[in-house]
């Protein structure tokens, strides 16, 4: 007779043999290396899925039938458990999985009764979580056709499993049984021992978790498929190095070298890779070789980026603010896998840069499916953005005009979602207006030190240091201007010991007080060891044109104009003449700070020192030519009352003299320009010109 203690026993034995692992077979060696590069697999997706508390184990005793993989992770604050069974037949058995092979052979690698057992017996050792899903996992087929037959029902997964689908396999698939309770149950009863042990809700439990994957790539197939993977995500040339390290750690595993890995040790391995190749560098370019000093902005840009993740350097125009930025990329480089440099000083400018971020360095697609039209801008931007969201990446916007007015650069700023990765943004701008998120980081001109020994290596101590401070403090200490007095000195010196002369920074000062504009529109020369492209001249002429732009923009101007009178350094109530709406010129002043263009202190205006030589050439340039046209036409009107028809001889002076101004100021404008294009609004004062005409009692031009 039969003991309780022997059918205990007896239970315990067919539970052990259910639960048994089938001895391995010719087979076995394609199935170890399937079952490696799955546990590659894990590891590699759990990083990229952010699985921070994942931990990966193999060859797991009290799994059972699935003991060949056991995944745990959080998310959403749960502790989720996921098991799998790999099973790798030969390529030549083309035999698909179906109702027998399910349910009625003696099948040791697929008859789901025999993976009953173990799933319920580890669901109890389960104490900190909850089972996802247990996963047979094979590359063999599935005839649903004929399991329908047999009226056993398959539901296909429609979802993506994040972990084991690719996106170009697309005959892999994975189903749910929806109706084969009463089957196994049946089946169960065939264990004497066991058959009152487990519940009908056991059974329902187990095939709710169950998860059939077929026609899964092969271990060779696979193989491929990851390496594919690390290469495109860690842009690397050759990812065998990572894909050996998580290869290792897999075999270790297996041979039970070690327990299991976690997400840190592999993030590791993964970041240390990606950190031995180049980064993606587009648009950069070195700092200039005579760059000097800096030290403390240097520091203070890192400092800020890594709390903020978005700065801007604002400045005046030639105040070296990009070459700042090319400094800071110099130093800090190293700590970014990306760097991006783009134009930002239109929407145009920025639009190109991105275009070609995208097409020729990336890779992406910018035209549409069709291939006739390029693709929305805002719609390049988020690809080019989603192709770093998984890097440390730098973009910078030199020459940023505004935030979101014209030419502004918002809808070019990252919007990603969470799951995305932003990089950090740093603006170089003349405007000193962002929003609050953006750390605005002041620049001015050079120390005094600094300035001086840009000054003095560029001229191996050839000239006073009386001079070399006094040219120091004339320019303002504005890099740009001090470059461009260093290269038209070295010039002017060589082309005149031709001569047995020499030019000197004395004689430099004595030409610059009398013609400022040889210096501030002086263009460096090939030979120069410096690499900036527009003068002090042509940067400040854009701010002006922006300043212009803005409201009260024309009321700054004039504000700029009529500091002269005061030597730049005036009381703000002086300027209630030139704007008697308070409210108005304060927003006009406002402007002017917000372009560096002036400080008010205890109630006085202080313009930089530059500004006074800038502001009048800027003027005689753009307002004096207008004015000569003003002026012909005021002369013009002054004339029109001598004209009679009765007088032939009156009319005719009159023409002749209308045609000798017009002919005259046509030559003047066409010598100072060299053509006639867009003759007319640069030649005249819109506002100007309507008064003068309402006032000859004229109508008004629409402008």
């Amino acid at each position: 007779c039969f003991t309780m203690d022997s059918q205990v026993a007896d239970q315990k034995n067919q539970e052990e043999q259910m639960s048994k692992k089938p001895l391995t077979t010719g087979n076995g060696l394609h199935g170890q290396h399937y079952q490696l590069n799955l546990l590659v697999l894990f590891q590699l997706r759990g990083v990229q899925l952010k699985y921070h508390q994942f931990q990966l184990r193999s060859e797991v005793p009290e799994a059972g039938k699935f003991d060949d993989l056991m995944f745990k992770y959080q998310k959403n604050g749960k502790t989720y458990y996921k098991l799998l069974q790999a099973k790798h037949n030969n390529k030549t058995d083309k035999t698909a999985i179906d109702y027998g092979t399910l349910f009625e052979q003696q099948s040791k690698d697929f008859k789901l009764v025999r993976y009953l057992i173990p799933y319920l017996k580890y669901k109890e050792q389960i104490k900190d979580g909850e089972i996802e899903d247990v996963i047979i996992c094979t590359i063999k087929n599935m005839n649903v056709k004929k399991l329908k037959r047999k009226d056993i029902e398959v539901e296909e997964i429609a979802d993506k499993d994040d972990i084991l689908d690719f996106e170009s396999e697309k005959g892999a698939k994975r189903y749910r049984f929806t109706n084969i309770v009463p089957k196994l149950k049946k089946q169960l009863k065939e264990y004497k021992n066991l058959a009152g042990k487990y519940t009908e809700n056991d059974i329902k439990d187990f095939v709710n978790h169950l998860v059939l994957a077929v026609s899964q790539p092969d271990e060779q197939k696979l193989k491929t498929l990851i390496k594919q993977e690390i290469s495109k995500t860690y842009k690397l040339m050759n990812p065998d190095e990572i894909y050996h390290k998580l290869l290792d750690i897999a075999s270790d595993m297996m041979k039970g070298h070690r327990v299991d890995v976690c997400f840190d040790e592999v993030e590791n391995i993964l970041k240390k890779a990606r950190k031995s190749f180049q980064p993606i560098l587009f648009g950069v370019r070195n700092p200039v070789k005579s760059f000097e000093g800096r030290q403390e902005q240097l520091i203070k840009i890192h400092e800020t980026l890594k709390n903020k993740k978005i700065a801007a350097i604002c400045g005046l125009g030639g105040v070296g603010k990009s070459e700042l930025c090319r400094k800071y990329i110099y130093t800090y480089g190293e700590y970014f896998e990306s760097i991006i440099w783009l134009n930002a000083e239109t929407d145009k400018t920025l639009s190109d840069s991105f275009k070609s971020l995208a097409a020729d360095k990336l890779g992406i697609g910018i035209k549409n499916a069709d291939k006739d039209q390029v693709k929305d801008i805002k719609v390049i931007v988020e690809d080019v953005y989603k192709f770093f969201s998984d890097k440390l990446s730098l973009f910078v916007f030199d020459n940023a005009i505004s935030y979101g007015n014209e030419n502004g650069i918002k809808y070019f700023l990252p919007d990603l979602s969470q799951n995305y990765n932003e990089p950090y943004i740093l603006l170089t701008s003349q405007n000193r207006k962002w929003p609050d998120d953006v750390k605005v980081l002041e620049l001015n001109g050079l120390a005094e030190n600094e300035a001086f020994t840009l000054i003095s290596k560029a001229f191996m101590n050839d000239n006073s240091e009386s001079d070399v401070k006094e040219l120091s403090k004339e320019l303002d200490y504005v890099p740009l201007a001090i470059q461009q007095a260093i290269a038209y000195i070295k010039v002017t010196d060589k082309s005149l010991r031709n001569v047995g002369k020499t030019f000197s920074i004395k004689n430099f000062l004595e030409k610059f007080n009398r013609e400022p504009k040889i210096l501030l529109d002086y263009k460096f020369d090939d030979t120069s060891d410096s690499d900036y492209s527009k003068t002090i001249l042509i940067t400040w002429n854009v701010t002006f044109d922006a300043i212009k732009k803005r409201e009260q923009g024309d009321t700054a101007i004039k504000i700029l104009n009529n500091l002269a009178d005061f030597g730049y350094n005036a009381p703000v109530n002086e300027m209630l003449s030139i704007e008697h709406d308070v409210e108005a010129l304060g927003h006009a002043l406002e402007l002017l700070k917000q372009y560096s263009m002036i400080t008010i202190d205890n109630g006085w205006i202080r313009a930089h020192n530059l500004v006074k030589h800038v502001v009048p050439l800027i003027f005689s340039e753009n307002e004096q030519k207008k004015d000569i046209w003003f002026t012909l036409f005021k002369y013009v009107l002054i004339l029109k009352p001598l004209l009679s028809s009765e007088n032939v001889f009156m009319n005719a002076i009159f023409y002749l003299i209308f045609a000798i101004l017009i002919l005259a100021c046509l030559f003047l404008h066409w010598k100072q320009n060299g053509r006639f294009e867009n003759l007319f609004e640069k030649l005249f004062d819109y506002t100007k010109l309507d008064k003068l005409l309402k006032k000859f009692g004229m109508c008004s031009i629409d402008y």
